[in-house]
């Protein structure tokens, strides 16, 4: 996993995405707005152990610098889901955006566990061929956390 544990990360569940913009949009409510997850709400370390929780027999996570993720040509976001580096200056506060405005509009966010057990079921019913063409191989991760 990228290190640091402690390193921020944000998202939003598709449903409750799609619930609020159907509510924004009976309202007439019109504007900008950063719609994901409270900054710092979950870190990396947070979705490892929600992760883990839903598939018990997982290995200790190995939490691995950017450096050699960069260095062993991982692609960011595809490579890895949700890692950039943190030194890639076009990211910076990417992991960190103010949601108050979407929070105060009615964005509600589902607890993490939910929508990582939910992704997995629908994951688990659908055809997968090639939707993880991009993602690291078990041998590409091997070496990684061997290096």
């Amino acid at each position: 996993m990228p290190a640091p544990p402690e390193r921020p990360i944000q998202l939003v569940d598709a449903r409750d995405l799609a619930a609020w913009m159907v509510k924004l949009a009976a309202r007439d409510d019109a504007g900008a707005f950063n719609a994901c997850s409270p900054a710092f709400q979950w870190r990396m370390g947070t979705l490892v152990d929600a992760l883990r929780e839903n598939a018990p027999a997982t290995p200790t996570p190995a939490w691995i610098e950017d450096e050699i993720l960069t260095a062993q040509g991982v692609a960011p976001w595809t490579g890895l889901p949700l890692w950039l580096s943190a030194s890639e200056p076009d990211s910076a506060g990417f992991r960190t955006m103010d949601c108050t405005r979407a929070k105060s509009a009615g964005l509600a966010i589902r607890p993490l566990a939910q929508t990582i057990a939910d992704a997995a079921s629908w994951l688990a019913m659908r055809g997968n061929a090639g939707a993880w063409k991009h993602v690291l191989t078990a041998g590409v991760e091997r070496a990684l956390v061997a290096s």
